[in-house]
């Protein structure tokens, strides 16, 4: 299966992986709404339509930055919408999310990240920041943040560089 409404091609495995039943069930019911949050005391909704977009955008983005199937991507943030769409690009690309729980220390994810061999980081920037202050930080991966900040790619960022893939 190989989806092309992005330049950049994204070539799934053969078979029935959570990856094909994603792109499957947004396409089928892409003008249904997907997910509801609360945002600044008001709730928005995202539709599968535009689950879908920003998750092939993502998958595009993190595949042009060298993410290959077997590659490990850490997510250390709270349930949101960028945890969904981060998990399904993840997935998209034959990788492997390695969820850290929002509220360990700055010293147990560094431990996640070191022991799981991680090849990139999606937080916020206030623990990106508290990550990069730890003396065995990983120099090597890299780190998005859904927030925007100087210590690392921002997610919105990302998901525009997918677009015009």
């Amino acid at each position: 299966m190989v989806y092309r409404r992005l330049t950049i091609s994204l070539q799934l495995a053969k078979g029935s992986t959570q990856a094909h039943r994603f792109l499957d069930a947004t396409d089928r019911f892409a003008r249904n709404v997907a997910l509801r949050w609360k945002e600044i005391g008001a709730w928005r909704e995202m539709t599968y339509a535009e689950l879908r977009q920003e998750t092939l955008a993502l998958s595009a983005s993190l595949k042009n930055r060298g993410v290959r199937p077997g590659d490990r991507i850490a997510v250390w943030i709270e349930t949101c919408p960028q945890w969904v769409i981060t998990d399904s690009a993840i997935q998209i690309l034959g990788g492997v999310t390695i969820p850290i729980y929002h509220s360990i220390s700055a010293e147990e994810a560094l431990f996640i990240l070191n022991d799981c061999n991680t090849t990139g980081l999606v937080s916020s920037q206030k623990r990106i920041a508290a990550m990069r202050k730890q003396s065995q930080a990983p120099k090597s991966i890299f780190y998005v943040s859904i927030d925007g900040g100087p210590d690392a790619l921002a997610f919105p960022d990302l998901l525009a560089e997918g677009e015009n893939l």
